[in-house]
Formats: structure tokens, sequence, C-alpha cells
């Protein structure tokens, strides 16, 4: 029973490859659209982005040329958490990496736990102390970031609780967070939302990838076999048997670096998360952060030829 109730958590833990974005009042379960009014309540925030394992002066950099939304600040971890009382007022708002397990129990009385690693983004309300002093608030979500790592990772997040070193999540990289950064203000800003498990593309713009190269980290060289071990795959290119059009394996660190230089040319790159057995294709703009297209499926572990497939229609 016990092995039974590990594996059964494995199943159910966010794990993947891309952080999904989310830009909405719930980033689990049914979608939530903002309310009447949040989007402009938002605004007259002040975002204070809470940094682990990047630089403040980094950080800024990256935030200063895209995030336009409201005026913010960028402190460490260990100046938020040695000052909650500065940073958790009801004119600011958080983002920050966290960490938590959802229990859902069924009506035949079975419980699962889901356990999430998100980079999320919050404003608090009604907030109060507890009988031992401590903050407590209501958490008003208004986007999320998926973070997720390799099996290794995130077998080690579930023996021993421990969100661990985000620098072995595949997608906690300085580059990765400007797109995220860029994407959720630009929506935020028009006043507009998304939801990480969502089928779309923009019928437009996917068309610019008929002519231009698709990136595709190196990590994707690599698949989970039954969601409990990882292992190079013999063929990667056999991954885009069925599609169409160019594309180019590129390290991450390369990737990064391309998108942190920014410049005038749209380029774009692909891919995937798996959350809680469910998987997301995705291809960003590495100029704008836009998400232009993402293919939302079920119960499927690994990217396989007819995700490409099915990219490869969407641009035709």
């Amino acid at each position: 029973m016990r092995n039974f109730f590990i594996f059964t958590l494995f199943l159910a833990v966010t794990f993947g490859v891309y952080g999904q974005v989310s830009v909405g009042r719930s980033s689990i379960g049914p979608f939530k659209d903002f309310r009447k009014g949040e989007y402009d309540l938002i605004k007259s925030k002040h975002t204070i982005f809470v940094v682990d394992d990047f630089s403040v002066a980094d950080f800024d950099k990256i935030a200063k040329g895209v995030w336009t939304i409201t005026p913010y600040t960028v402190v460490t971890r260990a100046i938020f958490e040695n000052d909650r009382e500065k940073y958790i007022t009801e004119s600011n708002a958080i983002m920050l990496v966290e960490g938590y397990v959802r229990t859902v129990t069924s009506s035949s009385g079975m419980t699962t736990e889901y356990v999430y690693v998100n980079y999320g983004y919050f404003y608090p309300t009604d907030i109060k102390k507890n009988k031992k002093n401590e903050l407590k608030y209501d958490r008003n979500e208004i986007a999320s970031v998926f973070l997720s790592g390799d099996s290794a990772t995130m077998w080690e997040l579930i023996r021993t609780a421990n969100f661990g070193d985000l620098n072995k999540m595949y997608n906690y990289r300085l580059g990765y967070f400007k797109n995220y950064l860029q994407y959720i203000n630009d929506l935020l800003r028009d006043k507009d939302y998304a939801f990480a498990y969502d089928k779309s593309y923009d019928k437009k713009e996917i068309k610019a990838l008929a002519t231009a190269t698709l990136y595709v980290p190196d990590y994707m060289k690599t698949k989970s076999v039954w969601g409990y071990k990882d292992e190079e795959r013999a063929n990667p290119d056999e991954l885009f048997k069925k599609y169409d059009f160019k594309y180019q394996f590129i390290d991450d660190a390369t990737l990064n670096e391309k998108i942190l230089a920014g410049g005038k040319e749209d380029f774009y790159y692909l891919m995937y998360t798996r959350v809680n057995g469910q998987k997301i294709i995705s291809v960003i703009n590495g100029r704008t952060g836009k998400i232009i297209y993402k293919d939302y499926q079920t119960m499927s572990y690994s990217i396989k030829p007819k995700d490409l497939s099915e990219l490869s229609s969407a641009i035709d």
C-alpha cells in the first residue's frame, strides 16, 4: 500500500520542461478570469520580485526592459523573509517561487497529493497575525508559472519535501524568466488572460515557422520512461520525422543568451511541460515572450512525433 501511494503521488506530481503560464485567478482547477475592476487594481500595486538563485542586479536588468505595468522592487529571499511585514502589505503584489501540496479526496475516500513548484504572482488582502504572531492573509492569484525538472530532481522533492536547488529545474533560467515577465506584463496591460490547460495558437504568427528555424533545447534529447526515470533518446531527430519545417537543437545556455540579447528579430523555441500527468506543447517567441502555440493533452508523459506533426499542421 505504501509503494502504491508513492507511485500514485509521483504520477500526480508537477513534472516537465517548460513552465507554462496562467494569468487569471486560478492556475489549477477550473479557470477563473479576473473580477470587474481587478486589472486596474493590480496595476495600482507595487510589485515585489523575490529572487533566489539570481542576483538582484541581473534580475533588475531584465525587469527594467520588460516590466511596465507597475513600479517594482527586487529583493533577495533572505531580505524578504526577514522583514515580511514590510513587504506583505495591501499596497504590494508579490512574485516569488513557492512550493505546495494540494490534497484531493475522492467520493470513495481515496486521497491524492499534487505537488507544485510555481513562480507565483499574487496580492495579499485581509492581512492579520495569528496567535503565534505569524502573518496570515488571503492570497489573490494573478499569474503562475509551473517550474519542473528531471526525474531525479522531482523524486528528491517527493522524498524530502524540500524544493531544493532551483538551478536543477529545467526552466529556471534568467532568459526564460525574461519571457515569463514579458508575457504576464503584456497580458495584464491589455486586460487579457491565459490558461495553462488550453489548446490554442496564433493563426497569424504561427505562419512565421514556415520559414523560421524552430529552436529545440538540448534536454529534449532525453525522455521519461514511465514517469520515473530519464534516458537519452537513441535518435532525437526521430521526434521531427513528421515536422515539415526547419528546426535546430540548441543547448540551454546558448538559447538563454539569445533570449537575453534581445534584438529586433523574432525567433522561436519549442518547450513542453507535464503537469500532473498532463502534457502541454508550446512554441514561444523568444523576443517578445509570447506563447504562440500550445497543445494540451492528458495522460501523456513524453513529447512524441505526433505532437510535432500537429504543430506542423497548424503552421500549414
